[in-house]
Formats: structure tokens, sequence, C-alpha cells
């Protein structure tokens, strides 16, 4: 993949001390063996420091993310973009560059070839482990990276769908909602 659009829901607030949560994990096949993930709250300092969110780049366990020991994600939607141009990955959360720490190199290239894909958790020797208390929606998975202008489309679209839903998770009604970007 080099782009991902995906809305999510927290039940908790999210720090870098919370649990060790995955949103969406694709395990692989390339030179060496392993899995991508997107995840939430602390990997407890093994790769990255204080982070919030992370994602591993399928090469040489590369990993980046928001790294932030004061900052936190509050219950409720949120969305989350993560994309590949031509020379690095950038995590965009409501719509705020959000990659600010790194350990290993990003690839300039896809090296992806999907076996399995787990979304809320994800698979350890067979096992469910690190489980997302929460929801996750509108998962959408690209082969190129994603322009401002596309992310602030689907974000405008998800907007319209979840608007009203951190009042209430069976109340999704509105009067109207304005996604042209105009007033």
């Amino acid at each position: 993949y080099k782009g991902i659009s995906m809305w999510f829901y927290n039940n908790e607030q999210i720090t870098a001390a919370s649990a060790r949560q995955s949103l969406l994990c694709t395990h692989y096949t390339t030179a060496q063996n392993g899995y991508a993930c997107i995840e939430l709250g602390s990997k407890t300092g093994v790769y990255l420091a204080n982070e919030i969110i992370s994602v591993q780049v399928p090469v040489s366990n590369t990993y980046f993310g928001w790294c932030d020991a004061s900052a936190s994600i509050s219950v409720g939607w949120h969305h989350l973009v993560v994309t590949h141009n031509s020379t690095q990955y950038n995590i965009y959360l409501d719509d705020e560059l959000k990659n600010d720490c790194l350990s290993g190199s990003l690839p300039s290239t896809n090296y992806l070839r999907t076996q399995l894909t787990t979304l809320g958790g994800n698979i350890q020797s067979g096992t469910p482990a690190y489980s997302f208390n929460g929801i996750v929606d509108e998962v959408l998975v690209f082969s190129a990276g994603l322009s401002d202008s596309q992310r602030d489309s689907l974000r405008k679209y998800g907007l319209s769908r979840h608007a009203n839903a951190n009042v209430s998770l069976q109340t999704r009604v509105a009067d109207s909602y304005n996604i042209s970007g105009a007033g």
C-alpha cells in the first residue's frame, strides 16, 4: 500500500503511556517475513519513545510516528491517513501532519505483498494480540499515495457520516453537511 484512510472511534484517551492497540496490520512476505502495522499507544519504548501513533514500514523494521509524551488522542471519532509520496511516508490525524519521530530509514519503494490483513488487532504466533478498544470504520487502502486534495475529500466525506457520532454512536443525523469546502 501507499495510502490508507480510516476513521476510528477510541473508547479511551490514548497517550504515550496507553497500552499498545493495533488498528490495521498486514502480514507480508518479502526478502524477510513480518508485518506492517498502524498502532496506537506505546510499544514500551522498544522502537520509538513516547509514541501515540506508530507505523511499521514493511522493510528493515523501520518505525515512524507521532511521539509526544505530553499529547493525547481524545475519546471519539478521528480520521487517520498514512500516505507515501515519492520520498517519504506521512501520518495525518484529523488533518494535521503528525510524524515527528523515526527509527530506521524510510524506503522509497513499496515492498508489500499482503498475505493476511487484520483489522482492530494483530496476530502474533497465531494468537490474537493488541486488540483495539473501539470501532474502525471506512478503511480504504490505495496503491498510490494521496494528494492533499484527496486526503481532504476523504476527511470531508467521513465528517458527513461521523460529525454527530461523538454525541451519540446511535445518532448520526444533522440538518445539513458542507463537504464542498465552501463557506
